[in-house]
């Protein structure tokens, strides 16, 4: 997709936000318990717009589960979570003295580049494409196509650029239409077809075996979930993610991108990025 080109949703009105003067933004945050009430998740993206500063770009690279809100009862030493964040702060922040020059919109895209997109989109894409024999490409980020389009004036979130030159071979109303989300159905999935699996991949011995996470408050998470409760499918599996990570590093079985052709391997990650 092209969301590379583009400032994300949450920045993008986080920085209107910030043009509302202070006394209006507590208006519209006394409102918040009774949009909840109506709408929880409306609510949940009212409040982070609300919440929005310069650095938000930040909670795009959050590490792993630290920012749920059950992170300090979940990690067996919660000082793990302050450190973790004060070194993703200071790597941003001395990322972002190369784009001082810059508008505050155009830095955070640019850095958005140079973490996100340079790491999920491309490296991840990459290693788990290969590793299947075949080769993924990103026609949206080619050098000379993102230079032309970050230099065209953007007039909204919503892809125009895209949906115009779609117009052209397409009929206009399919060129025009509603985006819908793309998400994975992780949390279906470990409450049905995966389930057995999750359950015994976060095993109270093998989570014990991590010396990470608090069986106490991870098995009723996991109970939860399965049992139809509040969804925590994305958390586990940001665990599950930890914890396999964690064995494959004990058991070497993790190359580094020193050696021949390591992306050819099923397992294929670099430790020196």
């Amino acid at each position: 997709g092209a969301d590379g080109w583009y400032l994300g949703n949450r920045n993008h009105h986080g920085m209107r936000a910030m043009a509302v003067p202070g006394p209006l933004r507590q208006l519209a945050r006394l409102g918040l318990p009774f949009l909840k009430l109506i709408h929880g998740p409306k609510a949940s993206a009212l409040k982070s717009v609300l919440d929005w500063s310069p650095t938000a770009f930040q909670d795009h690279f959050h590490l792993g589960i630290t920012d749920l809100p059950f992170r300090r009862r979940l990690y067996t030493d919660p000082s793990w979570i302050d450190g973790a964040h004060r070194e993703r702060n200071a790597l941003f922040a001395e990322a972002a003295k190369d784009y001082d020059s810059f508008t505050l919109r155009n830095k955070l895209i640019l850095l958005h580049a140079q973490f996100y997109l340079a790491d999920h989109v491309f490296y991840w894409n990459h290693c788990w494409s290969r590793a299947h024999d075949l080769a993924a490409r990103s026609p949206y980020f080619d050098a000379t196509l993102m230079d032309f389009v970050w230099r065209l004036p953007k007039q909204n979130q919503n892809k125009m650029e895209l949906r115009e030159l779609a117009a052209t071979m397409i009929p206009r109303d399919m060129a025009y239409t509603k985006k819908f989300p793309q998400s994975l159905p992780i949390g279906p999935w470990f409450r049905g077809p995966l389930k057995d699996f999750i359950q015994d991949k976060l095993s109270v011995a093998r989570v014990n075996d991590s010396g990470l996470f608090d069986n106490k408050v991870l098995q009723p998470l996991i109970a939860d979930h399965i049992g139809g409760g509040q969804g925590f499918g994305m958390a586990l599996w940001a665990i599950l993610t930890i914890i396999e990570w964690q064995e494959l590093v004990a058991k070497g079985a993790l190359v580094s991108s020193g050696e021949e052709d390591p992306s050819r391997r099923p397992v294929s990650l670099s430790l020196s990025r």
